[in-house]
C-alpha cells in the first residue's frame, strides 16, 4: 500500500502575503522558512504499520502531484486549512483515490468533512490508526472513526522526521505533553486534547531530543527548537522534573536555544525560571491576549491573566536571561479602535521584540464560537479566512473594516524597521 500524507497550504492563494509567514517577517534577517512542519503527519507516519510506503507533502513548500502513484491519501486540516483540504480531497477522489481526513477541523465537524472523504478520523490517532490501516487492507473502511478517549502518550512513537525535508524549515518541533488545565473560551485545545494533561515520560522525551539531533545531521540543535506544548507550565512539578533532565542534556550537547509556551504564572516560580534558562530556553510565549481585565473575564474567558501583572511578568522572565514572545487578540467584547494604539504603546514601552497580533476568531467547537453563533455575529463561514488575520465576526466596539485596518496598522508599526532598531 502506498500512503500519501498531505498538509494543505494555509492560504487559498499561495501568492497572498501572510504577515506571520517567516518569508515576510524574516526578510530583515535574510532568511527564509517556517518554524517547522506540524507534528501530526510525521506522527501518523510513525504509527503506520510496516509494509506501507509513505510520502509526506507540505503544500506550503511543495506542489501536490495529483498523478502520484498512491492508494490512499491522508489529509490533515485545521480550520483555516479546511477549504484547501477539501479541494485536494475532491480532486483525489475524482481520480479514484481513497481519501481520509483528520485533524482538528474534521474532528469537530465530521459531517461536513465526510462530504469530501471516504473516511473521517476524529480525535487523536494513537489508539485507532492501526485499525484504520487494517480496515483498508481488508477492504471495509468505516466512514467515521472516533478516538475512544485521550491516549496514553508516555511512550508514544517518535514522529518520522526523516520523511520531511529540512530545507524550508527554520527549526524542529517536539512535544512533551498534550492538554491544558485551563478552559479559555476562544481556545480549542481543551476541547480537542482534554483538560487533564498527559505527558511523555521524561526519559522518553530526552531520547526524542537525541533522536532529533541524530536525524538532523548537524551541530546539536543548530536550528530553533520549538516545544509545541500548549502550556509547558501546565503541571509545575512535572515541568521542573523534566527541566532538570534537560539541564543535564544541555550540558552534554548544548541546545542552541528553544521556545515554549507558558501561562503567565510561570513568572511567579523562580525555580522554574532558573531551570528554563539553565536548560537553554531563550523565549517563552505568553498569551497576553487583552489589556482589559473586563475583556479577559467577559470576552475571551482567560481569567488566569491579570493586566497589572503583565509588565512585571515580562521583566521577571527577562531578568533570567530569556525573552517573551507576547500574543494579543483584537476585537474583544470591550475593544474599541483605541485598542490598536494602546497595544502598540504597551509593546514598545515593555520593549517586546516579538509580538503576535491576532483578530478574534471563533473556531468551531469552542465556547466562543457557540456564543458568536448564538448571537448571530458570525459573518460567513469561509473557513480559509478563519486565520486570525481577517474579521469573520461582527465586533461590538467597531466595524469589521476598522478591525482589519487597525490590525494591519498595528502590525506595520511593530514590525517597521525603526521600531525593530529601537528594540534590538
Amino acid at each position: 500500500m502506498n500512503l500519501l500524507l498531505v498538509n494543505p497550504r494555509k492560504r487559498p492563494h499561495p501568492d497572498e502575503r501572510d504577515v506571520f509567514d517567516f518569508r515576510y517577517v524574516t526578510k530583515f534577517l535574510d532568511k527564509q522558512g517556517t518554524a517547522g512542519l506540524a507534528l501530526a503527519l510525521p506522527t501518523v507516519a510513525g504509527l503506520t504499520p510496516k509494509g506501507v510506503d509513505i510520502e509526506v507533502v507540505d503544500e506550503n513548500w511543495q506542489e501536490v502531484d495529483f498523478d502520484v502513484d498512491c492508494d490512499v491519501v491522508g489529509i490533515t486540516a485545521m480550520t483555516l486549512q479546511s477549504k484547501r483540504a477539501y479541494e485536494i480531497a475532491d480532486e483525489f477522489r475524482a481520480r479514484g483515490k481513497t481519501v481520509i481526513l483528520g485533524g482538528m477541523h474534521p474532528s469537530t465537524l465530521p459531517e461536513e468533512a465526510s462530504q469530501h472523504a471516504d473516511s473521517v478520523v476524529c480525535g487523536e490517532v494513537e489508539d485507532i490508526w492501526a485499525g484504520v490501516i487494517q480496515d483498508l487492507h481488508e477492504g471495509h473502511l468505516q466512514p467515521i472513526y472516533r478516538a475512544p478517549g485521550f491516549p496514553d502518550i508516555s511512550r508514544t512513537v517518535f514522529a518520522r522526521r526523516e520523511l520531511i525535508s529540512n530545507e524550508h524549515y527554520m527549526g524542529d518541533l517536539v512535544q512533551s505533553s498534550r492538554g491544558c488545565p485551563f478552559d479559555c473560551d476562544f481556545c480549542s485545545i481543551q476541547k480537542f486534547l482534554g483538560q487533564n494533561m498527559r505527558f511523555k515520560a521524561n526519559d522518553h522525551f530526552i531520547k526524542e531530543l537525541r533522536h532529533i539531533y541524530e536525524y538532523s545531521g548537524r551541530s546539536p540543535f543548530q536550528k530553533v527548537l520549538v516545544i509545541t506544548d500548549d502550556n509547558f507550565y501546565g503541571n509545575p512539578v512535572r515541568t521542573k522534573s523534566l527541566l532538570r533532565d534537560m539541564v543535564k542534556l544541555n550540558r552534554e550537547m548544548p541546545i542552541a536555544g528553544w521556545f515554549c509556551q507558558c501561562t503567565m504564572n510561570v513568572a511567579q516560580d523562580d525555580e522554574c525560571l532558573e531551570l528554563l534558562a539553565e536548560a537553554g530556553c531563550k523565549n517563552i510565549e505568553l498569551g497576553i491576549e487583552s489589556l482589559s481585565d473586563q475583556d479577559l473575564v467577559e470576552g475571551i474567558g482567560k481569567r488566569i491573566n491579570k493586566v497589572d501583572a503583565y509588565s512585571w511578568t515580562i521583566e521577571r522572565i527577562r531578568a533570567h536571561g530569556m525573552d517573551s514572545v507576547c500574543s494579543f487578540i483584537f476585537g474583544g467584547e470591550t475593544d474599541t479602535t483605541r485598542v490598536f494604539e494602546n497595544t502598540v504603546n504597551f509593546i514598545n514601552e515593555n520593549n517586546i521584540i516579538t509580538a503576535v497580533l491576532n483578530i478574534a476568531t471563533p473556531l468551531p467547537g469552542t465556547d466562543y464560537y457557540a456564543k458568536m453563533e448564538r448571537e448571530g455575529r458570525i459573518l460567513h463561514k469561509d473557513w480559509s479566512l478563519f486565520d486570525t488575520q481577517h474579521c469573520v465576526i461582527q465586533p461590538k466596539g467597531m466595524s469589521p473594516r476598522e478591525l482589519e485596518e487597525g490590525y494591519i496598522w498595528a502590525n506595520k508599526e511593530i514590525f517597521s524597521l525603526p521600531s525593530l532598531r529601537k528594540k534590538l
